[in-house]
């Protein structure tokens, strides 16, 4: 808690996981908030998460609406990354329209995640 604490300190503004208890604590700065869960007030807001095998989709609500995202990167704990960043990148003041393409341009790490099937035909 005491490195976020100096590391939000230091900013002029912070991106927060609203459902992160401690990390609230830190919401007496300048700040925006983001959350998966409905029952969790958030600035930002990712839901409806589909995520197929290579790719996800999710639809994201923030303080001027909402907007479908995707992404080749998938797993929640990316989404909420993705979702902090078109957070953080709203208050420096990229348009929507902008932000919106955003998860879909980043690359996916190669072989992340793949399946590798061991000598049993079991996934590892």
């Amino acid at each position: 808690m005491r490195a976020k604490r100096i590391l939000v300190d230091r900013s002029a503004f912070a991106v927060l996981n609203a459902e992160d208890e401690w990390g609230m604590r830190l919401a007496d700065r300048p700040h925006t908030t983001y959350a998966f869960d409905d029952s969790v007030p958030a600035d930002w807001r990712a839901c409806d998460l589909v995520e197929g095998d290579e790719s996800l989709a999710f639809e994201v609500y923030h303080p001027g609406g909402a907007f479908e995202a995707a992404s080749p990167v998938i797993g929640q704990y990316n989404t909420a990354n993705a979702l902090a960043a078109m957070a953080a990148v709203y208050h420096l003041g990229i348009a929507i329209k902008d932000i919106r393409e955003g998860p879909a341009a980043f690359p996916s790490v190669p072989k992340y995640r793949e399946q590798i099937l061991n000598r049993y035909g079991g996934i590892e």
